[in-house]
Protein backbone atom coordinates (compact mmCIF):
# COMPACT_ATOMS: atom_id res chain seq x y z
CA UNK A 1 0.00 0.00 0.00
CA UNK A 2 1.47 3.33 -1.02
CA UNK A 3 0.47 7.05 -2.29
CA UNK A 4 1.48 6.32 -5.73
CA UNK A 5 -0.22 9.39 -7.49
CA UNK A 6 1.57 11.98 -5.01
CA UNK A 7 4.88 13.01 -5.11
CA UNK A 8 7.42 14.43 -2.38
CA UNK A 9 6.91 18.05 -1.12
CA UNK A 10 10.05 19.27 0.42
CA UNK A 11 8.97 22.16 3.13
CA UNK A 12 12.79 22.74 3.75
CA UNK A 13 16.70 21.82 3.37
CA UNK A 14 19.24 22.38 5.99
CA UNK A 15 23.32 22.04 6.61
CA UNK A 16 24.21 21.55 10.41
CA UNK A 17 27.86 21.87 11.30
CA UNK A 18 28.86 20.20 14.58
CA UNK A 19 31.68 21.69 16.25
CA UNK A 20 33.31 22.05 20.17
CA UNK A 21 33.23 25.40 20.46
CA UNK A 22 30.97 27.14 17.91
CA UNK A 23 30.57 31.16 19.45
CA UNK A 24 27.30 32.44 18.81
CA UNK A 25 28.55 36.21 19.59
CA UNK A 26 29.98 36.30 16.03
CA UNK A 27 26.69 35.18 14.56
CA UNK A 28 25.65 38.84 13.09
CA UNK A 29 24.39 39.84 9.37
CA UNK A 30 27.63 42.49 9.96
CA UNK A 31 30.09 39.02 10.06
CA UNK A 32 27.50 37.38 7.92
CA UNK A 33 28.14 40.28 5.07
CA UNK A 34 32.02 39.80 4.75
CA UNK A 35 31.90 37.00 2.11
CA UNK A 36 29.42 34.98 3.33
CA UNK A 37 26.31 36.40 2.07
CA UNK A 38 25.49 39.50 -0.63
CA UNK A 39 25.47 42.48 1.06
CA UNK A 40 21.99 43.74 -0.68
CA UNK A 41 20.14 40.55 1.60
CA UNK A 42 17.97 42.09 3.90
CA UNK A 43 17.26 40.37 7.60
CA UNK A 44 14.07 40.15 9.19
CA UNK A 45 15.21 39.36 12.57
CA UNK A 46 18.36 39.43 14.61
CA UNK A 47 18.57 37.73 17.56
CA UNK A 48 22.49 37.94 19.43
CA UNK A 49 23.23 36.43 22.76
CA UNK A 50 26.02 34.28 24.29
CA UNK A 51 23.94 31.11 24.31
CA UNK A 52 22.58 31.46 20.76
CA UNK A 53 21.94 33.84 18.07
CA UNK A 54 20.13 33.92 14.73
CA UNK A 55 20.18 35.40 11.89
CA UNK A 56 16.98 35.24 9.52
CA UNK A 57 16.50 36.90 5.92
CA UNK A 58 13.74 37.80 3.77
CA UNK A 59 14.48 35.19 1.06
CA UNK A 60 14.13 32.66 3.65
CA UNK A 61 17.82 31.88 4.40
CA UNK A 62 18.03 31.38 8.51
CA UNK A 63 21.54 30.99 10.49
CA UNK A 64 21.98 29.73 13.73
CA UNK A 65 24.42 29.12 15.87
CA UNK A 66 24.60 27.55 19.81
CA UNK A 67 28.02 26.46 21.38
CA UNK A 68 27.99 23.50 19.44
CA UNK A 69 25.59 23.81 16.42
CA UNK A 70 25.89 25.37 13.43
CA UNK A 71 22.54 25.37 11.10
CA UNK A 72 21.83 27.25 8.16
CA UNK A 73 18.82 26.93 6.80
CA UNK A 74 15.96 27.41 3.88
CA UNK A 75 12.61 27.27 3.77
CA UNK A 76 11.01 27.08 0.91
CA UNK A 77 14.23 25.13 -0.99
CA UNK A 78 14.37 26.32 -4.49
CA UNK A 79 13.13 24.39 -7.34
CA UNK A 80 15.48 22.04 -7.79
CA UNK A 81 16.26 21.79 -4.19
CA UNK A 82 19.66 20.34 -5.13
CA UNK A 83 20.69 24.29 -6.38
CA UNK A 84 20.24 25.31 -2.58
CA UNK A 85 22.66 27.94 -1.51
CA UNK A 86 22.42 26.36 1.94
CA UNK A 87 25.93 23.61 1.70
CA UNK A 88 27.91 26.79 0.15
CA UNK A 89 26.96 29.18 2.64
CA UNK A 90 27.59 26.84 5.47
CA UNK A 91 31.20 26.04 3.91
CA UNK A 92 31.55 29.74 3.61
CA UNK A 93 30.88 29.95 7.55
CA UNK A 94 33.05 27.44 8.10
CA UNK A 95 36.16 29.09 5.90
CA UNK A 96 36.08 32.18 8.13
CA UNK A 97 37.00 30.39 11.43
CA UNK A 98 39.29 27.69 10.41
CA UNK A 99 40.01 26.95 13.79
CA UNK A 100 37.01 25.81 15.52
CA UNK A 101 37.22 22.14 15.93
CA UNK A 102 34.46 20.89 13.83
CA UNK A 103 33.12 17.58 14.52
CA UNK A 104 30.60 16.37 12.27
CA UNK A 105 28.21 17.66 9.06
CA UNK A 106 24.37 16.58 9.11
CA UNK A 107 22.50 17.61 6.03
CA UNK A 108 18.31 17.99 6.64
CA UNK A 109 15.60 17.39 4.59
CA UNK A 110 12.09 17.85 5.82
CA UNK A 111 9.41 16.83 3.60
CA UNK A 112 5.93 16.15 3.59
CA UNK A 113 3.47 13.44 1.62
CA UNK A 114 -0.12 14.37 1.30
CA UNK A 115 -2.20 11.30 2.02
CA UNK A 116 -5.78 10.85 3.03
CA UNK A 117 -5.05 8.20 5.75
CA UNK A 118 -1.41 8.45 6.41
CA UNK A 119 -2.20 5.90 10.23
CA UNK A 120 -3.58 3.13 8.04
CA UNK A 121 -1.09 3.31 5.46
CA UNK A 122 1.75 2.89 8.19
CA UNK A 123 0.23 0.24 9.38
CA UNK A 124 -0.86 -1.87 6.36
CA UNK A 125 2.47 -1.33 4.38
CA UNK A 126 5.11 -1.98 7.30
CA UNK A 127 3.96 -3.75 10.49
CA UNK A 128 3.23 -7.42 10.40
CA UNK A 129 0.12 -8.81 11.91
CA UNK A 130 -0.04 -9.87 15.57
CA UNK A 131 -0.58 -9.57 19.08
CA UNK A 132 0.69 -5.95 19.20
CA UNK A 133 -2.55 -4.74 16.50
CA UNK A 134 -5.28 -7.46 18.08
CA UNK A 135 -8.22 -6.86 20.17
CA UNK A 136 -8.13 -5.00 22.70
CA UNK A 137 -4.56 -3.52 21.50
CA UNK A 138 -5.95 -1.88 18.74
CA UNK A 139 -3.11 -0.13 17.14
CA UNK A 140 -4.29 3.55 16.05
CA UNK A 141 -0.92 4.68 14.70
CA UNK A 142 2.61 4.27 14.00
CA UNK A 143 6.08 6.57 13.56
CA UNK A 144 8.99 4.76 12.20
CA UNK A 145 12.55 5.58 12.08
CA UNK A 146 15.05 3.63 9.22
CA UNK A 147 18.82 3.73 9.38
CA UNK A 148 20.53 3.09 6.00
CA UNK A 149 24.54 3.28 5.91
CA UNK A 150 26.26 4.57 3.26
CA UNK A 151 29.65 4.84 1.62
CA UNK A 152 30.17 8.45 3.52
CA UNK A 153 28.11 8.49 6.62
CA UNK A 154 24.74 7.50 7.22
CA UNK A 155 21.47 8.34 6.66
CA UNK A 156 18.28 8.80 9.10
CA UNK A 157 14.97 8.57 8.04
CA UNK A 158 12.15 9.38 10.45
CA UNK A 159 8.38 9.25 9.23
CA UNK A 160 5.28 9.83 11.23
CA UNK A 161 1.37 10.64 10.32
CA UNK A 162 0.96 14.16 10.75
CA UNK A 163 -0.97 16.85 10.05
CA UNK A 164 -0.61 20.15 8.47
CA UNK A 165 -2.59 23.47 8.13
CA UNK A 166 -3.02 24.99 4.70
CA UNK A 167 -5.06 27.51 3.27
CA UNK A 168 -6.90 27.65 5.98
CA UNK A 169 -7.96 23.95 6.63
CA UNK A 170 -6.04 20.52 7.86
CA UNK A 171 -4.60 18.53 5.62
CA UNK A 172 -3.50 14.64 6.52
CA UNK A 173 0.09 13.88 5.54
CA UNK A 174 2.92 11.93 6.27
CA UNK A 175 6.09 13.72 7.44
CA UNK A 176 9.72 12.63 6.53
CA UNK A 177 12.49 13.92 8.62
CA UNK A 178 16.14 13.42 7.00
CA UNK A 179 19.62 13.79 8.18
CA UNK A 180 22.51 12.57 6.63
CA UNK A 181 25.70 12.59 8.87
CA UNK A 182 29.16 12.57 8.16
CA UNK A 183 31.25 12.38 10.86
CA UNK A 184 34.84 13.97 10.91
CA UNK A 185 38.43 13.20 12.35
CA UNK A 186 40.79 15.09 13.58
CA UNK A 187 42.93 15.11 10.43
CA UNK A 188 41.97 18.17 8.27
CA UNK A 189 38.48 18.81 9.79
CA UNK A 190 37.47 21.53 7.58
CA UNK A 191 38.65 20.33 4.48
CA UNK A 192 36.26 17.03 5.45
CA UNK A 193 33.22 19.14 6.32
CA UNK A 194 34.01 21.10 2.88
CA UNK A 195 33.49 17.53 1.11
CA UNK A 196 30.60 16.68 3.31
CA UNK A 197 28.82 19.92 2.19
CA UNK A 198 29.38 19.43 -1.43
CA UNK A 199 27.60 16.10 -1.44
CA UNK A 200 24.21 18.47 -1.10
CA UNK A 201 23.08 17.69 -4.78
CA UNK A 202 23.57 13.99 -4.47
CA UNK A 203 21.94 13.71 -0.75
CA UNK A 204 19.00 15.52 -1.99
CA UNK A 205 18.63 13.08 -5.10
CA UNK A 206 19.18 10.01 -3.05
CA UNK A 207 16.60 11.42 0.00
CA UNK A 208 13.71 11.91 -3.07
CA UNK A 209 14.58 8.26 -4.49
CA UNK A 210 14.76 6.84 -1.01
CA UNK A 211 11.35 8.00 0.30
CA UNK A 212 9.83 7.25 -3.20
CA UNK A 213 11.02 3.92 -2.82
CA UNK A 214 9.59 3.48 0.95
CA UNK A 215 6.17 5.12 0.51
CA UNK A 216 5.73 3.68 -2.82
CA UNK A 217 5.25 7.29 -4.26
CA UNK A 218 4.64 8.63 -7.67
CA UNK A 219 8.29 8.53 -9.15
Amino acid sequence: MGCPTVKLELLNVSAVVLAKGHNPTILHPSFLSQGIVPTEWEPVQVICTPPFSVAKYRNGITFTVDNSNLQVLEEPPPTPPSSSQVPSLAAKYIEKLPHVRYAAVGINFTAIVPCDNPEELFIQRFLKPGAWDTNPLLLKALALRFVYPLESGRLTLACEPGKLKREGREIAVIRLDANYHTDLTADKPLDQARQALSLFPQRCEHFIKTATTVFGLEG
